[in-house]
């Protein structure tokens, strides 16, 4: 999908958070997978959490919990990493499966 940018008028919206509840996946060069949830923290305080947990080699990805109409929990990619997201090819699932 190409990226069509837009002008916009930034008084269209009506709210704003600046703390969001958000899922951490940090995974190594093994495969092997961390998750965590942190609530309450802007996308910048938990990617630097993220990396002072992860090392060099490490994927991490962020994404934001989200309800939706139905009722049903999913997740909004911000920081994707193709190695745990899935995001890039469509796919709503994780690329890897879950370390043990």
């Amino acid at each position: 999908m190409a990226m069509a940018p837009r002008e916009v008028d930034e008084r269209d919206t009506r709210w704003e958070r600046s703390t969001l509840d958000l899922r951490v996946f940090i995974q190594d060069s093994r495969a092997w997978r961390e998750v965590f949830d942190i609530d309450g923290v802007s996308l910048g305080e938990a990617h630097e959490w993220a990396q002072s947990r992860a090392d060099t080699d490490s994927a991490i990805a962020i994404a934001l919990r989200f309800v939706d109409e139905r009722g049903r929990p999913g997740l909004i990619w911000l920081v994707e990493d193709p190695l745990i997201s899935g995001a890039s090819n469509g796919d709503s699932s994780p690329a890897i499966a879950f370390g043990a």
